[in-house]
């Protein structure tokens, strides 16, 4: 299926966080051991430009915390990568800057389809840096097409004028100001020559300029010559991003001066990049020439898991570090070496901390501002001065604490309220949890730092979206107010440290056969036809040459190691040991080659990248070497090895570790392994991953929620598989937590069962699902196809006991699944069941698995006896007519059972009402196992080692 790449990816910034391969200066990676596994230390052969800046450029993070793994994949991701950051979506706030201001909006309702939040006009806050004398003198700004009158090109370098960004074969170029910038990049790297000025005298005492390009002090260099001896000179540092750099040059005021610009390199960054070349007496870097702030662009300064903090600066001149938090209705903005204005505010919309009238100037340590409709709470130092100037509504400190912070209140009546919280400012945010297999329960706690800019608070107002409240075991003090958001109503409650119980009632890794009971049925199992499937699929995989087995990119190769795994779970359950061991010889040797690197090979790897604290399986697809769908590719591969695991623990021994990583890829569990960012694609306050490597303008989003919930089950099964309990307890976490997310915000459960009060939609969005969930929204389509089929299913992909949770309600089961095929009706006038083809007919029978598999199993005789396709297909086939038998011999897993291993689920049958227990004792050793019902031991049953056991069970009384 088609994966989207849309995402903004050009890397640009400030700084390069570690040593990348380039820099290195290596021909091939080496191969980098992890048990009898392996990865390339880099990714070989990258000519793709974008691939190769953002492997190699720099990222917009402060040099003081460059040594963390960055998160990628999150909210707020695209100020790693954009000049200034995009609508970041924190709920119930927005927040955006540009050159000018940092920007503050607010809900203002849904949008005529009801599919995305419009915004308010936004409160703009900017700051009024020193008065400085307009003193700057321009030596050249290289604008125009031609250079500045007196400066002389010798070589090709230079070309006949200046370049308009980058130049034919260079990769993006940024940081310059203007349309054009001095660039010795004509004719490529190879090419070299000179460009000078004409004389001039010095009569400033700071020359300031921004240069790019290579980083080579002997052959890339910017001088200043006086009496024929260079006296100042600078490089680039690799990177097509411009810098500001500086020269004091006080000592030679009144004397003659020439400015040479030198290119003499011919190899890799051979060139140079030089713009705004300016003489001021203002030693700050890019000179401030008015009182109007002007930040050149953001930088991260600080993170926590739903916290981030970034700065707007110019330079290590005046700056605005802006923090805000995921569900927080205040966003904190800290001044150095300026004082905050408030642009394009009306006196009348201004009062006091408690809303009365309020005549400007005046002194305060709060103001409420109307905007837009909207009230904001406006906390501040006491003894800050407030008056207006023209439509500008200007702040000065007094004293030496120098913030704002700019709360939405729900009324006059809270001011109170948030003036108690607003002056303690989130330094950190971290996200941790446990998970108790006896009480089938996973415990999500959300930590706080707050540290007090006044007073001594240490507690703030942390919003919460209904997953966290609504059937959860919770004890947030929620007030009496809420906010309006793309996830439906954001209640606040007060404090720093907070706990959320969510359910989770364990996971099989595969099904157990059909028993004799089903035989008796409608329609029963039939072992020739699943050897039809099983030996349709070997014949079309396993029996191809070594090289076509399996795909060649991480997603569609992903693909194919589950469905070998299946079905190799298959035949071990009906103990078909001859076709077992096709499955399992070739999956091995999937798995082998995917988890091993041999320097020189072009597919079927991973490569470490260090600058990012990543590992990326290539060939990759739709974005995945730049982060994009990681979750989704790569949770095929560690359900995959938990598969192969499940008969072949020599496989785990050898290659677990290795199989390990790439679950770490996406979700490394475990803070204190540096070499992987913490939850990369999961969102802990959002309640679900997002696939955006980094992100949007508008934030990010992520489309099928079920491949996220199967990557969470890779995690959690091939942790079981490891015996390694924090992996355990991730993977159950991760299920637990975004199967509430996806109820909530992918289907709108609660809207359908308790009515419009409970929804999270608006009214006007008239659909039952959403394709893909944006930070703004949801929307009814797909990045691929837009048919309804396509729309639902990838909701639904791929079977698996992993997606059983889609069978939590049967009756809305069966609710989404007839409203897919009324709207595909819709847009198809005559379409028919059997039109969905092959693979998407699988996919929606091998949904109807999960609530009603008897209707799966008459459907796929039917279509059978018909000789349709979506029977007859030995892709997918195989897998919907097993778990549609095995399922109907089961039953529905039963939310109020469970047992103390983690890898079981109970059942009962509505036909038979029988419970029964399926077990897997993935341990070396044999376990007795204690089925709960309600929290109360019922029963116990005795598990031989790694076996997939079922046992009756007695209901409780």
């Amino acid at each position: 299926m088609n994966r989207p790449f849309s995402r903004a990816l050009i890397a640009s910034g400030l700084i390069a966080l570690s040593l990348s391969f380039a820099a290195r200066g290596d021909d091939q990676p080496q191969a980098v051991s992890v048990g009898q596994g392996s990865y390339a230390s880099f990714p070989p052969n990258i000519t793709d430009p974008k691939l190769q800046q953002f492997l190699l450029g720099p990222v917009h993070v402060d040099a003081s915390v460059a040594d963390r793994p960055v998160p990628t994949n999150k909210w707020w991701s695209n100020l790693l990568m954009d000049k200034y950051p995009g609508n970041l979506w924190a709920y119930p706030l927005v927040v955006n800057a540009d050159e000018k201001s940092l920007e503050i909006f607010a809900p203002k309702g849904w949008n005529d389809s009801g599919g995305d939040i419009l915004l308010s006009a936004p409160l703009r806050l900017t700051g009024v840096p020193p008065a400085q004398k307009s003193d700057v003198e321009i030596l050249a700004d290289f604008e125009g097409d031609e250079y500045p009158t007196g400066w002389n090109g010798q070589g090709a370098a230079y070309g006949t004028g200046p370049a308009k960004g980058a130049i034919e074969g260079e990769t993006p170029v940024d940081g310059y100001e203007g349309q054009s910038l001095a660039s010795s990049f004509h004719g490529g790297d190879r090419s070299v020559g000179e460009l000078d000025s004409p004389d001039f005298r010095i009569d400033r005492k700071t020359i300031h300029f921004l240069i790019g390009g290579g980083k080579d002090p002997a052959n890339l260099h910017i001088d200043l010559v006086v009496n024929n001896a260079v006296v100042c000179t600078a490089t680039g540092e690799n990177s097509e991003h411009l810098e500001w750099k500086s020269w004091d040059v006080s000592q030679w005021e009144g004397q003659v001066a020439q400015i040479h610009i030198v290119d003499q390199a011919t190899g890799g960054w051979g060139h140079i990049l030089i713009d705004q070349i300016v003489a001021t007496d203002n030693p700050s870097v890019q000179p401030q020439t008015s009182d109007a702030f002007s930040p050149s662009g953001s930088t991260v300064m600080n993170w926590g898991d739903w916290t981030v903090t970034f700065r707007l600066a110019n330079g290590p001149g005046p700056s605005m570090d802006t923090t805000v938090g995921r569900g927080m209705p205040m966003v904190w903005s800290e001044f150095a070496g300026m004082n905050p204005r408030f642009l394009n505010v009306n006196a009348a919309d201004v009062t006091d901390g408690q809303g009365n009238p309020l005549t400007l100037p005046a002194t305060a340590d709060s103001i409420l501002l109307e905007n837009d409709g909207h009230l904001f709470g406006i906390f501040v130092p006491p003894g800050t001065k407030f008056a207006l100037s023209g439509t500008d509504l200007n702040l000065t400190f007094t004293g030496n604490k120098r913030y704002v912070v700019s709360a939405l209140l729900p009324d006059k009546a809270h001011a109170a309220l948030f003036a108690k919280y607003a002056r303690g400012i989130p330094r950190d945010s971290r996200f941790s949890w446990t998970y108790d297999p006896a009480k089938a329960q996973v415990t999500t706690k959300f930590d706080l730092t707050i540290e007090p800019l006044d007073g001594q608070t240490t507690d703030t107002l942390q919003g919460w979206l209904p997953h966290h409240y609504r059937d959860t075991i919770q004890q947030l003090a929620l007030g009496d107010y809420s906010y309006l958001t793309p996830r439906g109503a954001l209640k606040v409650a007060p404090g720093h440290s907070f706990e959320i119980t969510y359910p989770f009632t364990g996971m099989l890794p595969a099904l157990p056969a059909p028993t004799e009971a089903e035989a008796r049925l409608d329609h029963p199992f039939d072992l020739t036809r699943m050897q039809y499937y099983l030996d349709g699929y070997a014949k079309d995989h396993a029996d191809k040459p070594k090289d076509q087995r399996y795909g060649g990119d991480t997603y569609w190769g992903g693909k194919d190691l589950t469905n070998y795994g299946q079905y190799l779970a298959i035949c071990d359950e009906l103990k078909d040991t001859d076709r077992a061991a096709v499955f399992h010889n070739v999956l091995h040797d999937a798995m082998t080659d995917w988890l091993t690197y041999t320097p020189g090979e072009t597919a079927h790897y991973f490569a470490r990248y260090d600058k990012w604290k990543a590992m990326v399986g290539y060939h990759g697809s739709y974005g995945s070497e730049m982060f994009t769908d990681n979750h989704f590719h790569y949770g095929y591969f560690t359900y995959g090895a938990a598969l192969l695991g499940l008969s072949d623990p020599d496989f785990l021994r050898d290659y677990g570790d290795m199989a390990k990583l790439v679950a770490k890829q996406y979700a490394n569990w475990d803070r204190n392994d540096k070499s992987f960012p913490f939850l990369r694609t999961f969102d802990p306050w959002a309640g679900h991953s997002y696939a955006g490597g980094t992100s949007s303008g508008n934030g990010n989003n992520q489309e099928s929620s079920s491949e996220a919930m199967q990557s969470w089950g890779g995690v959690f099964l091939l942790g079981s598989e490891l015996q390694d309990r924090d992996m355990i307890a991730a993977g159950a976490m991760g299920y637990a937590v975004e199967g509430e997310a996806i109820r909530e915000y992918w289907n709108n459960y609660d809207g359908w069962k308790q009515g419009p009060n409970a929804s999270n939609w608006s009214p006007d969005y008239h659909h039952t699902i959403v394709g893909i969930l944006g930070d703004s929204g949801g929307a009814f389509g797909t990045f691929f196809e837009g048919h309804p089929m396509f729309i639902y299913g990838i909701e639904w992909l791929p079977i698996s006991p992993i997606l059983s949770y889609l069978g939590r309600d049967p009756q809305f089961g069966k609710y989404q699944l007839d409203a897919m095929m009324k709207a595909q009706q819709d847009s198809v006038p005559g379409f028919k069941f059997s039109d969905l083809k092959t693979d998407w007919g699988n996919v929606t029978l091998g949904y109807e698995t999960t609530f009603d598999p008897n209707h799966v199993a008459a459907e796929m005789d039917d279509l059978w006896t018909a000789n349709d396709p979506i029977a007859r297909d030995t892709g997918t086939g195989g897998l919907t007519y097993y778990f549609a038998h095995a399922g109907r011999s089961l039953g529905q897993p039963q939310p109020d059972y469970h047992t103390s291993i983690p890898t079981s689920q109970v059942y009962m049958n509505d036909g038979t009402h029988q419970y029964t227990a399926v077990i897997y004792n993935p341990s070396m050793q044999d376990a007795t196992a204690t089925v709960y019902h309600d929290q109360a031991p019922v029963q116990e049953i005795k598990v031989p080692a790694r076996t997939l056991l079922t046992a009756p069970v007695s209901p409780a009384r």
